[in-house]
């Protein structure tokens, strides 16, 4: 009976070690779970219903728990259902005044993330309760004009943030930025007359000097682009007093310039 026993544990021990150098050398398929996949989300309803009105405190530990998870995979379903941005509107809809939610993964998303939609979302729906936010205002214009490519759009706020009571303290020289994208979009006179309002409102004799050389320079931009589509009225003599000369068909300046394209 004891060596009956001892067969069958010899048998079951080498059994054992059969499948297990089996299983070692078995080559296992590879799966890969992304962020996204792994990442646990829920519903705003459920969350505000089941905070009992610690929705401040929810959000805050949300906020923690998002930041230490955040990863730096790209997201380019254009679906508003990337996991990092579910959880940044779940935060602000529990706290609609998570001002940091906003500003931050704004930029998180639209930056490393590449999640451009959600990045637009969060900080348009930041402006609802902060309109007047410089920053919010700043990296809207940026989230629009230099990573969604929507020029007129992303304009359209850095004007908004040219007129800001905030601009000359925080970047007094946004109004050249600005001058050069509107020039690109052949917009010459509202170009010249950013620089002339920047101008008047300036104490610096630098940024003066610097607005002017820029006025000068798409003066020149207005006046070829007249010339070269032979429109009527053009001048024919630059800001500096120099005439226009035309090379194979095509006006040029005698003056060193810069080309606004």
């Amino acid at each position: 009976m004891i060596v009956k026993k001892k067969i069958l544990f010899l048998l079951f021990f080498t059994m054992v070690i059969a499948v297990g150098k089996f299983n070692h050398n078995l080559k296992k398929p590879i799966f890969t779970i992304t962020r996204s996949e792994e990442a646990l989300n829920f519903s705003s309803i459920f969350l505000k219903l089941t905070s009992l009105g610690n929705k401040r405190f929810y959000s805050s530990i949300l906020w923690t728990h998002t930041l230490l998870s955040g990863d730096l995979e790209h997201y380019k379903n254009n679906d508003l259902s990337s996991w990092m941005y579910l959880r940044f509107d779940a935060i602000t809809d529990l706290d609609p005044f998570f001002y940091e939610a906003y500003l931050y993964g704004g930029r998180y998303l639209s930056i490393i993330k590449d999640d451009l939609i959600g990045a637009e979302a969060l900080l348009l729906k930041g402006l609802k309760f902060y309109p007047n936010d410089y920053w919010l205002l700043y990296y809207t214009a940026f989230n629009y004009y230099f990573e969604m490519q929507e020029k007129e759009t992303g304009i359209l706020y850095y004007k908004k943030l040219i007129n800001h009571p905030k601009a000359n303290k925080i970047n007094p020289t946004l109004s050249t930025l600005l001058a050069g994208m509107v020039a690109r979009q052949g917009n010459y006179e509202s170009s010249i007359q950013i620089l002339k309002n920047s101008i008047a409102t300036t104490t610096k004799p630098e940024f003066k000097k610097r607005c002017q050389t820029l006025i000068i320079q798409i003066s020149i931009e207005k006046d070829l682009h007249c010339l070269n589509n032979k429109n009527k009225n053009c001048n024919t003599i630059d800001p500096m007093g120099l005439p226009y000369i035309k090379k194979n068909g095509i006006f040029d300046s005698q003056t060193k310039r810069r080309k606004f394209k």
